[in-house]
Formats: structure tokens, C-alpha cells, sequence
């Protein structure tokens, strides 16, 4: 990230899962090293979002969705005082300048904007409780790779249907990619 950006200063959020104060401490040293000079680095632990959010999304979570992974559904709530974010998982690479991307604007009412699915979708690993009767009514539905998106914090911040989906599908099933 630091290379492909070198003289953009970056506030960055990084979510980590049963790392101790000192392993949080040297994370964001270590990130601070590779970016750009008055660059910032905050670490967020996932553990007290998950303990405040009801569900059992651990009884439903897909192989390949972390606890970190669900909690960027919890982003608007987490950063209160931030308008928007580009969400990048942990294992994307990045290779080119991020001002370009972090310039696009999510539409209202969604507030989340991403590149168009290259996978049909996960339907066929889709294991909530309603699997039966949920799976007919989404097999045509266009879907986004969720694991670099732009966050319109604010727009999902004042929509109820958002918190009421990822309250659903997310935590009370265990499927992040669905919502």
C-alpha cells in the first residue's frame, strides 16, 4: 500500500482479532513504517464489537468469512466520526494509487459501492436456517466482490434496512457476502 502510495497520507483502521496491547502497538508501528510521512494508523479490536452484537454468527460462518470480515458490516458504527471508508481484506494487494478509487461515490440508498462479482455467487454455501426459502429468491441477483469496497458511512448510518440486513443475514446467519 505504502509503495504504490508514496506521498499519500492515509488514516488507516485496522481490525485485528485476540492480539494483546503490545501486538496492537507493533502493528501500527509496522504499518507506519511503510507509509507515507503524517500518515496515521489506528487498530480496532474486534472482540468488543462482536461481544455488543447479538447473534450467533460464529454457529453459520462460512470457511472463508472471519470474525474480522463480519465486522466491517459494524463499520458505521465503529467510526462514528468518519464519512466514508475503502474497505481492502487482508489479502488483496495493492498496486496502484488509492485516490482514484477512494474519489468514487456510493449511490443513496445503498452506500456501498464495489466491482461487479466475477463469481455467479455464494449461494450454493449459503447455510442460515432459511436456506430453502431464501436461496429461489436471490438466483438472478447481480453481486459485488466485497473485499474492496468504498463505505458511504453516513448513508448506511441512516438506513434502518442496513442495520436491520446485517442483523439478519450477517449475525444471526453467518453470511457477510450476502448482505
Amino acid at each position: 500500500m505504502g509503495r504504490s502510495n508514496p506521498d499519500q497520507k492515509i488514516v488507516l483502521y485496522v481490525l485485528t482479532d485476540g492480539l494483546s496491547t503490545a501486538q496492537q502497538c507493533l502493528v501500527r508501528a509496522l504499518m507506519r513504517r511503510n507509509l507515507a510521512a503524517g500518515s496515521i494508523v489506528h487498530t480496532i479490536s474486534v472482540e468488543g464489537a462482536l461481544a455488543q452484537q447479538e447473534g450467533t454468527a460464529e454457529t453459520y460462518l462460512l470457511k472463508h468469512v472471519s470474525r474480522v470480515t463480519m465486522v466491517r458490516l459494524l463499520l458505521p458504527k465503529l467510526l462514528p466520526c468518519v464519512q466514508k471508508t475503502l474497505w481492502i481484506d487482508l489479502d488483496a494487494l495493492v498496486v496502484a494509487p488509492l485516490a482514484p478509487l477512494f474519489a468514487i461515490q456510493p449511490a443513496a440508498p445503498c452506500g456501498i459501492a464495489g466491482r461487479q462479482s466475477v463469481v455467479e455467487h455464494y449461494l450454493g454455501r449459503y447455510q442460515g436456517p432459511d436456506k430453502e426459502v431464501i436461496a429461489p429468491t436471490l438466483e438472478n441477483l447481480v453481486t459485488f466482490n466485497a473485499g474492496v469496497v468504498i463505505m458511504d458511512l453516513d448513508i448506511l448510518r441512516n438506513d434502518s434496512a442496513y442495520e436491520r440486513t446485517v442483523q439478519k443475514i450477517a449475525f444471526e446467519y453467518g453470511n457477510d457476502d450476502q448482505v
